[in-house]
């Protein structure tokens, strides 16, 4: 006997399928049901881009505007949290006349809301409670969706930043330990000091070349592209043909100190920072989730 829940869910589906682009991919997950419903594969146009996002799919006759919020299984939200594609709870009120479904990102949730404000929650017996930004409507933020899909590559391209900067703080140091400012007698020396510092030089350029590749980042972060690799580009060259030394060493503080590391830095720092995402959300009602 096929229960009421069953043929709401299945008209929830079709509606939550006709929300999306018509170039995204969608699959149907057979086998035992854990909380997935659907596997979605986001394209580029005709491209596949190899970016998915997770679904689980409820249907409900409610009118859902009017209270913003649903009760999911407590092993449900548990077992979305193991993944690391973005997984999507999708709800779709069937009978509401512009065909709306709204959705709430799972893992960023548990992170900047459920952990602050119900830090008890994996201990309850049956459900908690979600509460979904009035925003959140699929077919008005398509691009959200494709934002967030673009998740773990994201994740990884920090991962190769912060061993970029990792990198550059110990070439630095190492251009830092040539001694510029201490005499010198002869002109073999200053070339040789010279020489070294230009090696040095060649190593920071490949890894800020390494930074071109991070396309994620650049995108999601345009400064990166203005105020660090152009100066840090343009540094280099008047690094290579600076003959003062004293200069040489101010030039390289100013890498340092100035526009160049540090705001890679911040930008580690700051954007998978849980606690300053939880700070947006209680005060400006900005999220990502």
């Amino acid at each position: 006997m096929r229960v009421l829940q069953h043929e709401i869910d299945t008209q929830a589906r079709k509606k939550i399928l006709l929300s999306f682009p018509k170039n995204w991919e969608h699959r149907e997950l057979t086998g035992r049901d854990y909380g997935i419903d659907l596997l979605v594969e986001v394209f580029n146009k005709t491209l596949p881009t190899g970016q998915m996002i997770l679904i689980q799919l409820k249907g409900t006759e409610k009118n859902f505007q009017d209270q913003l919020y649903f009760d999911i299984p407590v092993n449900t939200l548990k077992y979305s949290y193991f993944f690391q594609h973005p997984v999507f709870l999708m709800v779709c009120p069937i009978n509401d006349i512009n065909n709306q479904v709204y959705y709430l990102w799972l893992q960023e949730y548990i992170d900047v809301v459920l952990d602050f404000e119900k830090p008890k929650w994996r201990d309850n017996k049956k459900t908690v409670r979600l509460f979904f930004p009035k925003e959140n409507i699929v077919q008005n933020r398509i691009d959200h969706l494709e934002f967030v899909a673009e998740h773990p590559k994201r994740l990884k391209e920090f991962c190769k930043l912060a061993r970029i900067c990792s990198e550059l703080e110990y070439l630095l140091d190492e251009f830092d330990s040539l001694d510029f400012l201490c005499p010198i007698d002869t002109e073999e020396e200053i070339k040789q000091i010279i020489s070294k510092s230009e090696k040095i030089l060649d190593k920071i350029k490949l890894e800020i070349d390494e930074i071109y590749t991070l396309n994620s980042l650049r995108k999601l972060f345009p400064e990166i592209e203005d105020q660090v690799l152009t100066q840090t580009n343009d540094l280099i060259l008047k690094l290579k043909v600076e003959v003062d030394i004293e200069k040489r060493y101010n030039l390289k503080e100013y890498f340092w100190n100035g526009n160049i590391v540090k705001p890679l830095l911040s930008i580690l720092k700051n954007y998978n920072d849980v606690r300053r995402s939880r700070v947006l959300w209680e005060y400006d009602r900005t999220h990502n989730f």
